[in-house]
């Protein structure tokens, strides 16, 4: 598997990269904010349904995103509705 050298704080911030920059190079012209829901929801979903993925993992990203971004937690609760 391509993560197994990977620690998992590593890999959700690579995902959160690629839901950062998909914000920015996705964005709808005219547009000024673009938050790439459909993307995150598939990162939250993984992060949810993962079965390797320890607690603490899951802390970490909701202290180091959801609780910082208010965008991020806006999507965050309403992708696990």
């Amino acid at each position: 598997m391509l993560t197994e050298g990977l620690g998992k704080d590593t890999v959700l911030t690579l995902l959160m990269r690629l839901v950062k920059d998909e914000g920015v190079h996705q964005k709808p012209e005219g547009e000024e904010y673009y938050f790439p829901a459909d993307t995150f929801a598939k990162v939250v979903k993984g992060i949810v349904v993962a079965e390797n993925m320890d607690d603490a993992a899951k802390v970490t990203w909701v202290e180091k995103y959801v609780d910082v971004y208010e965008d991020v937690r806006y999507s965050f609760f309403t992708a696990i509705k």
